[in-house]
């Protein structure tokens, strides 16, 4: 992997471009009022394309709530996660997340996984089986 400093994304104007920045943000909430008071939470990510194959995702969520002579607000958790892709199909994940909120503070989840795709099924004539139907893919994901 090549080395990326902050002074070469400044000079290269093509990874400041606004509507590039946009699309790797996402953004989500939601509210509610009740006979306790009003709410809102929300959460916040943005993708970080490394190279072709890998990404960094960083995220946090939060929330604000009023009521009657009391208010609360704060950001939650947050996580990141990297993804890599390989050339047969396969995905290696890494995520980790932590809570910072009020209560249990501290990292609470940290995970790695390994998807391997299953192969297609194969092609099944009617003439191949028994019972004269077609199908295929009936085995996929099956060990023998």
């Amino acid at each position: 992997m090549a080395d990326y400093s902050l002074q070469d994304a400044l000079n290269n104007s093509d990874e400041l471009d606004a509507s590039k920045i946009a699309k790797r943000v996402s953004v989500s909430g939601s509210g509610a009022k009740n006979k306790y008071g009003k709410f809102a939470n929300g959460r916040a990510s943005y993708d970080q394309p490394i190279d072709d194959t890998s990404n960094l995702n960083i995220g946090a969520s939060g929330h604000y709530a009023k009521g009657d002579g009391w208010k609360d607000k704060g950001i939650d958790r947050v996580d990141a996660e990297y993804t890599k892709k390989f050339k047969n199909d396969s995905v290696l994940k890494a995520s980790l997340g932590a809570n910072v909120g009020e209560g249990k503070k501290g990292i609470d989840s940290a995970n790695v996984s390994y998807e391997i795709p299953f192969k297609k099924g194969g092609k099944v004539t009617a003439s191949t089986r028994a019972d004269g139907i077609a199908q295929r893919g009936k085995t996929r994901g099956h060990i023998k």
